[in-house]
């Protein structure tokens, strides 16, 4: 082989040799950023999920206060009835034997 032809040879080799690191370098690259970007979608796709978890939590909530509110007005008109029969036992000689009798007087529940 001619010295010509082996400077082309080594040249040639070179040249792969530098396009092999530089194709390496820009693969780290490119491999750090996918790694980059997929940190990211994992962090939007866990907020996304607490952003889920809170709507169905709110919807669940506005059910529990309305609940809250029925019992609140059962409670007040227990609270009534209470105070009614409250009233009449003090004023009344014949409780609690009027309320249970026919003829009495009887409380009865009537507001």
């Amino acid at each position: 082989m001619s010295s010509t032809a082996a400077n082309l040879w080594i040249a040639g080799l070179v040249i792969a040799v530098i396009v092999l690191l530089v194709a390496g370098v820009l693969l780290t690259f490119v491999l750090r950023t996918a790694a980059a970007i997929d940190d990211g979608a994992k962090e939007i796709w866990t907020v996304g999920k607490q952003v889920a978890n809170a709507t169905v939590e709110l919807s669940l909530l506005r059910r529990t206060n309305q609940l809250v509110a029925d019992v609140n007005e059962a409670a007040t008109g227990i609270l009534a009835n209470a105070r009614r029969i409250a009233r009449h036992s003090g004023s009344c000689s014949g409780c609690p034997r009027c309320v249970l009798s026919a003829g009495g007087s009887g409380y009865r529940g009537a507001r």
